[in-house]
């Protein structure tokens, strides 16, 4: 009996222990059954290769029901939460649309990317959905009343996020915001600048046009070196 509990613990089908009681006689090759329906998405096995406890031969998975990973940035994990509705599109089918909710929020934030992850949970009955896709997610909240401005209006420098305020017929001042979260291509903003105000939309524009301006004047400036009738080598 002590063979036959061991054969279970190492996944021997139970109609193979069943033939060899009633046979008593082993076979050279015995099948295992997979204990889940699904699809073999990687495969180290080769026919003569010898194996060890620790070897994965076949990872199978069940493809009926999958994950879809969102990368949310590092201001919408505040305003995200688990149970918020979210749609799916694959990008070469826009015109197909999948509805789902958020299970779960990661808890950490990316260092390199300053992003956070969570996780949708899916139903997939007809293999539409394949591991490895990439998929556009759309969230949907209520976030009240806010001030709303482009994204290019935002200069972002690490710690602190700044936009330029028009203050008279060509003056403008930078000034730092406090962003709120990212809405499609326009952030909305908690505080730093008030209903009517004008900023500039493409700051990022406007600051690399004002720094090669300089360098070309300070490069064509003259030099102040005395002599006047010969020129710099």
């Amino acid at each position: 009996m002590t063979a036959l509990e061991r054969l279970k613990l190492w996944g021997v089908p139970q109609s193979e222990i069943d033939r060899l009681k009633k046979s008593g006689k082993a076979k050279r090759s015995v099948t295992f059954d997979s204990p889940v329906d699904g699809f073999i998405v990687n495969k180290t096995a080769i026919r003569g290769m010898y194996i060890t406890p620790e070897m994965e031969l076949y990872h199978i998975a069940d493809l009926s029901r999958i994950w879809i990973i969102v990368t949310l940035y590092e201001y919408d994990v505040a305003v995200i939460s688990v149970g918020d509705e979210a749609e799916i599109q694959l990008p070469y089918d826009p015109d197909k649309s999948f509805k789902g909710k958020i299970s779960y929020i990661y808890p950490e934030i990316e260092l390199e990317t300053r992003t956070a992850k969570a996780r949708i949970e899916l139903d997939n009955p007809d293999q539409k959905l394949k591991p490895g896709m990439f998929s556009n997610i759309s969230l949907k909240k209520n976030l009240g009343e806010a001030i709303v401005i482009p994204d290019d209006a935002v200069i972002d420098t690490g710690t602190r996020k700044i936009v330029f305020v028009k203050t008279g017929t060509s003056r403008f001042e930078p000034r730092e915001i406090k962003a709120g979260p990212r809405i499609e291509n326009t952030f909305a903003i908690l505080s730093g600048l008030k209903e009517g105000e004008e900023i500039v939309t493409s700051a990022h524009f406007l600051i690399d046009a004002e720094s090669k301006f300089q360098a070309a004047l300070q490069k064509g400036s003259p030099t102040n070196s005395g002599h006047g009738g010969h020129g710099e080598k």
